[in-house]
């Protein structure tokens, strides 16, 4: 019994050495070292603020001034182009204006589609409200006016100008109160696109000569 207790005692001594000498042991470890981190500052003034590096800089305004560049570009390539629609409508909604030199197209010619066949008719209807001068008649004033007519689809006059005067200013008056008298005019035919038509004709004032 006595020899037992004894070995019992040495054990409980040999557990409580060993754990004495754990304990000291992880006390004593000394800690890792942090690394510290080096920032590079310079001082201006009061103010300490960190270095920047130059390369990082010229990386940044090189991408500033391509998106800039691209972004003009895009925003003229829209402009151009809905200047370009602009155009486009406009000259879809531009009135379609068609010229004629009665002179030429019907002289000597008797009328052969619709689009001479109206001319024939303006002139027709002016020479009918066509009046000799009573004066030009007494001093003999002959003469040709030449008008330019601009007729409306829907037969109005909407302006007359005299673009070949007479030598007399009686008959050019004449030319003009003839046309003014007769209109307007009949309608367009339908075969006839223009919105307005631009006329030009003669008016001529002669004599008998008997």
């Amino acid at each position: 019994m006595g020899n037992q207790n004894q070995l019992n005692a040495i054990l409980l001594s040999l557990a409580l050495h060993m754990l004495a000498f754990v304990f000291l042991f992880d006390f004593n470890k000394a800690p890792e070292q942090v690394r510290p981190v080096e920032i590079e500052l310079i001082s201006s003034g009061d103010i300490t603020k960190p270095v920047a590096k130059k390369s990082e800089y010229k990386i940044k305004d090189s991408v500033v001034k391509k998106l800039k560049k691209e972004k003009s570009a895009l925003v003229n390539e829209k402009f151009e182009d809905r200047l370009k629609a602009q155009e486009e409508t406009a000259a879809l909604k531009k009135p379609l204006v068609g010229e004629s030199n009665v002179e030429l197209e019907l002289e000597g010619v008797a009328p052969k589609n619709e689009r001479q066949k109206y001319l024939a008719q303006v002139r027709g209807k002016i020479a009918m409200g066509q009046v000799y001068p009573k004066a030009s008649r007494r001093f003999r004033e002959e003469g040709t006016v030449r008008l330019l007519l601009t007729v409306e689809r829907n037969g109005s006059l909407s302006k007359i100008e005299v673009v070949g005067k007479s030598k007399f200013k009686r008959l050019d008056d004449a030319a003009l109160k003839a046309v003014t008298k007769v209109a307007p005019f009949n309608s367009f035919p339908k075969t006839v696109a223009f919105h307005k038509w631009k006329i030009k004709l003669p008016i001529k004032f002669s004599l008998s000569h008997n």
